[in-house]
């Protein structure tokens, strides 16, 4: 009868919500399972940022280092209320993980979106890795290369002395090739001079110490300069350089000469390495409201799209075929982004492989106070 057929209905129903139940809980502490095993901190935060799910380590992390218990979580102000936890879970690190400090323990921490197939936001993802042991490591390293660079210096800045003793004082009394010989050691010597003054700016670029002198420069003849200095090398490998600077404007900003020197010569570098025989290399300034914006493209071999999110980051390097298989640490262009930010600049990219790349970035103008 009809009440029959119901009944087995409604059995029939009741049993598929047990068994989808059933499917869903087992789901639900695998996923829970999962999450435990990993040795990282996972935070998951839904679109209003609250907290809803955490795994052991992440919750170990949080009471150790902050001593926010786990029946707190989801304690949206206190958690909130505490400035380095606040910062960790509002950031955005893209792609590169950003380093935090929790109380004496150092984490590095990847934030990323979570959305469903309809590309509706659903939250967030914060992992937590420690990496106290490998800061103490860089940092001794770091320590140790300064230190050797320094006790390098002092020998070879005598040995530079002692040399221009020997030319000053021998002048009339040594051959042509005698003076020709120790003016080869001489250059040479303030190669290797300069290769430990960078080996010990850039330790203290990568530790964050290292001090900018600003003052009120031409920008425009900080780019003369440099491009007159790379003439030489520009026409060594047959490269047509287009300079197309401002004709009367100095471009005045505050900042460091030296500095934006090295941050130009590294993009310069790259892109006589990298451009082949015949290419050409553009170099070009212009004024917005506020900024300065310089670029510099070539016809080079270009970059790979999948590799161009890493180019600013320290040691990396693309694997190239001979000839642009090029030895070298990979800071060069972590330099560049390190020094243009230091002064309150930006940098950025474009490159399309086989045809080419350009790198530009953009400094404040100097804004003079009215009188």
């Amino acid at each position: 009868d009809e009440i029959g057929e119901l009944a087995h209905s409604f059995d029939l129903m009741t049993n598929f919500l047990v068994t989808r139940n059933k499917e869903f809980a087992e789901q639900a502490t695998n996923l829970e399972t999962i999450l435990n095993s990993i040795a990282d901190g996972v935070i998951v935060l839904d679109n209003r940022a609250r907290v809803v799910n955490t795994n052991a380590a992440a919750r170990k992390i949080l009471e150790e280092t902050l001593e926010v218990k786990p029946d707190q979580l989801a304690n949206y102000r206190l958690l909130y209320g505490k400035p380095e936890l606040r910062q960790i879970l509002a950031a955005d690190t893209g792609a590169d993980a950003v380093s935090f400090e929790l109380g004496d323990q150092v984490f590095s921490v990847l934030s990323a979106p979570v959305v469903d197939q309809q590309q509706r936001d659903l939250g967030r993802v914060v992992v937590l890795r420690n990496i106290t042991r490998e800061s103490e490591a860089d940092s001794v390293k770091d320590s140790f290369i300064t230190s050797v660079s320094h006790e390098l210096r002092t020998p070879l800045t005598s040995i530079k002395g002692y040399i221009n003793l020997l030319l000053m004082l021998g002048k009339d009394n040594l051959t042509a090739q005698q003076s020709h010989l120790i003016r080869i050691a001489d250059q040479n010597t303030d190669r290797l001079i300069e290769h430990i003054n960078r080996i010990i700016e850039i330790t203290e670029l990568q530790a964050g110490n290292l001090k900018l002198n600003p003052q009120k420069i031409s920008l425009l003849e900080v780019l003369q300069d440099t491009a007159a200095r790379w003439q030489e090398r520009f026409e060594h490998k047959e490269l047509a350089f287009d300079c197309s600077l401002p004709d009367s404007d100095p471009l005045l900003i505050k900042g460091d000469a030296p500095r934006l020197n090295w941050a130009l010569d590294n993009l310069l570098q790259n892109a006589v390495y990298y451009t082949p025989m015949g290419g050409k290399i553009c170099l070009q300034a212009y004024k917005t409201h506020s900024q300065i914006h310089i670029e510099l493209a070539d016809t080079g071999i270009g970059i790979d799209q999948k590799d161009q999110r890493y180019l600013f980051t320290r040691f990396f390097r693309i694997d190239r075929e001979p000839p642009y298989d090029i030895r070298g640490m990979g800071l060069g262009l972590f330099v560049v982004r390190s020094l243009i930010e230091l002064h309150h600049g930006s940098v950025w990219m474009e490159s399309e492989l086989d045809k080419g790349s350009c790198f530009g970035f953009a400094l404040p103008l100097l804004m003079e106070e009215p009188l």
